[in-house]
């Protein structure tokens, strides 16, 4: 069988890799191994959950603070926050993480009334990366304003007329999202 190609199919290995070499015999016995060969095998980084906002999300707070997790079997490298909050699914912020399981919080503020997409890719210090396999939405909901009083004053008196010119002035106007009044 000189010159025979040989194929194998190999799985089950994890994500180390492997060595392997092969052993060559002829008809009288005489047996030879080829030198070691390794084969690294390598995977994108895994589990990666988006943990807060939790998709569905709906109120006023104008600042959030997004949560995100990943597992590598290697090592993570770092993770960085995409969303649309700006109007363009773009990267906003980069950290820079280790170990093989890690959680980052990334703080974005003024975030106007709106629906919004995030997700966090993170990537292995082999440069494979992945993210959430769906973007989270969450909802940012404009604030109604709270008025205390109205004091309304009238130039006409009398108690017989039934047109009066009256002016109101709202007292204590508030608007806990700062939107104009």
């Amino acid at each position: 069988m000189l010159g025979a190609n040989i194929s194998t199919n190999v799985s089950g290995f994890n994500n180390t890799g492997f060595t392997w070499f092969f052993r060559v015999c002829d008809s009288s016995n005489n047996c030879n191994n080829s030198l070691n060969r390794t084969a690294t095998v390598n995977s994108f980084p895994s589990g990666v959950n988006l943990t807060n906002p939790a998709t569905g999300t709906s109120n006023s707070t104008r600042a959030h603070v997004f949560f995100s997790n990943a597992t590598d079997r290697r090592q993570l490298f770092n993770g960085t926050l995409y969303h649309n909050i700006s109007g363009s699914w773009t990267a906003n912020q980069t950290v820079t993480r280790n170990g093989t399981i890690n959680t980052s919080s990334f703080a974005v503020s003024r975030i106007y009334p709106g629906i919004y997409l995030w997700n966090v890719q993170w990537c292995d210090t082999e440069g494979n990366c992945s993210q959430s396999t769906s973007n989270a939405t969450f909802t940012v909901t404009n604030n109604v304003p709270t008025i205390t009083r109205v004091d309304i004053f009238s130039t006409d008196n009398s108690t017989n007329n039934t047109n009066h010119n009256i002016t109101a002035y709202p007292i204590g106007v508030s608007d806990a999202d700062a939107d104009s009044t």
